[in-house]
C-alpha cells in the first residue's frame, strides 16, 4: 500500500531533501549543521515517542488481557 502525498506534502518532502543535500555539501556552514543537527534531534525524539508510546499500548494490552483471564478462572 502506497501512501499518496497531496503536492504541497510533496514539495515540502522535496524541499527538506535538497535543504539536507545542500546542508551535507556545505557542511562547514554552522546554519546548515545547527537545522541539520536539529532535524537529526527532532526525528529521534519523534522516534523515542513512538517507541515509548507502542511499549505502553502493548503494556496496557497485556496487563488487561491477564485480569480477564485471571478474573474468568475465578468465576470457573
Amino acid at each position: 500500500m502506497k501512501l499518496k502525498l497531496n503536492p504541497k506534502q510533496l514539495w515540502l518532502k522535496r524541499n527538506l531533501f535538497l535543504i539536507l543535500m545542500h546542508c551535507l555539501r556545505r557542511s562547514k556552514n554552522d546554519l546548515c549543521f545547527a537545522v541539520g543537527s536539529g532535524v537529526v534531534v527532532v526525528v529521534v525524539v519523534v522516534v523515542v515517542v513512538v517507541v515509548v508510546v507502542v511499549v505502553v499500548v502493548v503494556v496496557v494490552v497485556v496487563v488487561v488481557v491477564v485480569v480477564v483471564v485471571v478474573v474468568q478462572v475465578a468465576v470457573i
